[in-house]
């Protein structure tokens, strides 16, 4: 990742670059290690972070290699524990609204959209303040509303590159473990990332910075499902 100048040595330029890159890692893996006890969440931690380094229609394209690496890491590790029920009817209704996000990335004024981030984080940030209540498993969503939650979780993962934890709720009332939400939230998800990142790609969202810095996220999600494998039972 050093880019040499004419005498041979690392320009500050690129250490600079570098170190940001290090940090980057440690705090994504710090991100996902969480991430893989709470069900989600490391996109909370990472969307100011990269908003730091990218411009603000660039940090989803970012984001998505990371957690398209992570997802896939969590389908090789928890593959045995997907609700095969709630992807199927997530999924399909999921997919238009993907390209609908990603799309506004493109045309919305940036303002706008670092407005939308900003309201996105806060009202995940009202979470801490609702007392726990318990599962009542016989209170499952219907087919129809999961099939909103798969439209609504698709369109703000295409404009924001992460859903955060505000759909955890609805995978807990369907009494899931905590490996089965890690599992059917990552199965549910792949497939949005890799249609989001030809998204991206086809927007021009996508350059080497944002590459860069997608591959470092990547690692360091990878790095991180394998660790928290144990640590998670």
């Amino acid at each position: 990742l050093l880019i040499l100048d004419s005498n041979n040595a690392a320009s500050p330029i690129s250490r600079q670059m570098t170190s940001t890159l290090i940090l980057i890692f440690i705090v994504s893996f710090l991100a996902f290690a969480i991430s893989a006890i709470c069900g989600g969440g490391a996109g909370l931690i990472l969307i100011p972070i990269l908003g730091a380094l990218l411009p603000v229609s660039q940090i989803p394209a970012a984001l998505s290699i990371g957690t398209f690496s992570s997802s896939a890491s969590r389908l090789l590790v928890f593959r045995k524990n997907i609700s095969w029920s709630i992807v199927k009817y997530f999924v399909p209704f999921a997919l238009p609204a993907v390209w609908l996000g990603a799309w506004l990335l493109k045309y919305v004024n940036p303002i706008y959209l670092e407005i939308a981030m900003g309201i996105f984080l806060v009202s995940n940030f009202t979470f801490l303040f609702k007392k726990p209540k318990a599962i009542n498993e016989a209170d499952k969503p219907s087919h129809f509303t999961l099939s909103i939650i798969g439209f609504a979780a698709g369109f703000l993962s295409g404009l924001t590159g992460a859903v955060g934890l505000l759909f955890n709720r609805f995978y807990l009332r369907y009494g899931l473990t905590k490996e089965e939400v890690i599992a059917t939230r990552a199965a549910n998800e792949i497939i949005l990332h890799l249609i989001k990142l030809v998204l991206y790609f086809l927007l021009g969202l996508i350059t080497m910075k944002v590459i860069y810095i997608g591959i470092v996220v990547a690692a360091s999600a990878i790095l991180s499902t394998w660790t928290m494998k144990g640590i998670l039972q």
